[in-house]
């Protein structure tokens, strides 16, 4: 028996979606070659992300490859007098600090200046008016003794009120005419914070003006 076959437009069969198919089938080997490069571009992205990490890491493993990062020398003080166990001194030390024990010697330790005045008979005596100047730590001011402050406790508390490193108070040492005496000392010690008085002051007696001075009794140095 003869078979008859027919084709195109008049067979029924949807044509369109058969030479769709056909193109896919084509193309097939195409889409499985792009998504292998895929793949191949992802294994290449995460090989370059690993090294750049391995540099990184040994980037950070260079600066570790030193003795003097896991070196650490420590120092310490020790006060060998019976009377005094405080610690005088900060220690600090590096890497390349030598191990041992090593002696440190003060000779002299560090002083602030002490400044006294000659006597007067009570804190109330009267000053003649004038200026008298303080130089401290470098820094001259003028004191102007006037109605408001002319005797020596008006004195005391204007150098007082100078806002700089001074103080001033009074001594007693029991003279039995002019026992009272005015102290000046500086509040820091170390050369840099010398006190100087440029100028005397009087007092004001009965007849007569007599003539203060200072006398430094300690002078201000540094601890060596």
């Amino acid at each position: 028996m003869a078979t008859n076959a027919v084709f195109g437009i008049n067979s029924n069969l949807d044509t369109q979606d058969i030479i769709t198919k056909m193109f896919s089938l084509e193309a097939r080997p195409m889409d499985l070659v792009e998504a292998k490069r895929q793949i191949e571009e992802q294994k290449l992205s995460s090989f370059q992300d690993l090294k750049n990490k391995l540099q990184t890491f040994k980037s950070v493993v260079s600066t570790l490859n030193t003795e003097s990062r896991f070196t650490v020398n420590k120092g310490e003080f020790s006060n060998n007098s019976v009377t005094d166990g405080n610690k005088v001194v900060d220690i600090t030390t590096t890497s390349s600090a030598s191990s041992g024990t090593f002696p440190l010697t003060v000779n002299n330790l560090a002083t602030e200046t002490n400044i006294i005045s000659d006597g007067f008979a009570t804190t109330t005596s009267e000053l003649e008016k004038g200026n008298i100047d303080f130089t401290v730590g470098g820094v001259t001011t003028s004191i102007t003794i006037d109605d408001t402050n002319n005797t020596l406790d008006g004195l005391r508390l204007a150098i007082n009120n100078l806002g700089l490193d001074i103080k001033a108070s009074f001594l007693d040492d029991g003279d039995d005419t002019n026992p009272v005496r005015l102290l000046i000392s500086g509040t820091k010690t170390g050369k840099d914070n010398a006190i100087t008085i440029d100028n005397s002051i009087s007092r004001i007696e009965v007849d007569s003006l007599v003539v203060t001075g200072f006398t430094t009794t300690q002078t201000a140095q540094f601890c060596k």
